[in-house]
């Protein structure tokens, strides 16, 4: 009887915080386009890092495995230990595999965000040599 109780009570908890998640506050224009290429360059900066953590860390796996079934006698009484090198190689492979494409969708989409950040609508006052001039970037 306590189970569907507790249940009922997370899942109100839950679907409570989701919907207050989504509660939207007025801000300005510009202050909420700024925001909002802070947010996406931060993203494809994680995004870009764990794909580069990713491919490391499937070159390891891949190269640990391999070195655990060359190590391997077929005399030992350990028989499962090649396969457990060669599960180690393929877990490295697809940490590899997986990790490329993101790297680089991160890095690509990291350096169009924050080339966006940076041109987004400014008004600047820039000293010439007849005088000030001030200067809309849009």
């Amino acid at each position: 009887m306590k189970l569907p109780v507790i249940m009922l009570c997370v899942s109100t908890m839950l679907i409570s915080l989701r919907t207050f998640a989504q509660v939207r506050t007025e801000k300005s224009p510009q202050e909420s386009s700024s925001r909002l290429y802070a947010y996406e360059v931060e993203k494809y900066r994680g995004m870009k890092k764990a794909g580069a953590i990713m491919t490391g860390v499937g070159i390891a796996f891949f190269i640990t495995g391999l070195v655990i079934v060359d190590n391997t006698n077929d005399t030992a009484d350990n028989s499962d230990t090649p396969w457990r090198g060669a599960g180690l190689a393929v877990t490295g492979i697809g940490l590899f595999g997986a990790g490329i494409p993101i790297w680089s969708v991160g890095g690509y989409k990291y350096k169009k965000y924050k080339n966006l950040q940076s041109s987004a609508a400014a008004l600047s006052f820039r000293p010439r040599h007849n005088g000030l001039t001030i200067v809309l970037k849009f």
